[in-house]
């Protein structure tokens, strides 16, 4: 009689573990989906970040090129109206006021148009 008992007892603790191993595995196996979603989630917005910082990369460099252009550019102007200051009559004193960024009252006295008044009168 005590053997009976004891084989049944024995079965339900083997049943009752293998529904603790399949209530585990299900949780694991739930767990593994939700990480799994999660990683893939997070690789996509990677993906989108790497795409959006290539992007922002180029614009960049495509900003400074075209700064050091017209940079340069705009020292050639610079040189080239230098030199043209002679042959119009003005000197480059009467343009310090450019460098500064300052608006100058203009000397009629300096003035081309101003000389060209003063010679009519």
């Amino acid at each position: 009689i005590w053997e009976s008992e004891s084989d049944s007892n024995s079965e339900e603790d083997g049943d009752e573990q293998e529904m603790d191993l399949s209530k585990q595995m299900a949780e694991t196996k739930e767990k593994i989906a939700e990480i799994e979603k999660a990683s893939q989630t997070l690789l996509a917005e990677l993906s989108s970040m790497e795409t959006e910082y290539a992007i922002e990369k180029s614009c960049r460099e495509q900003a400074e090129a075209f700064a050091l252009q017209v940079s340069q550019e705009n020292k050639k102007l610079k040189r080239i109206s230098l030199a043209l200051l002679p042959r119009l009559g003005l000197h480059q004193e009467d343009f310090a006021f450019l460098n500064s960024g300052e608006q100058a009252a203009p000397d009629p006295a300096l003035d081309p148009m101003g000389r060209c008044l003063q010679q009519i009168k």
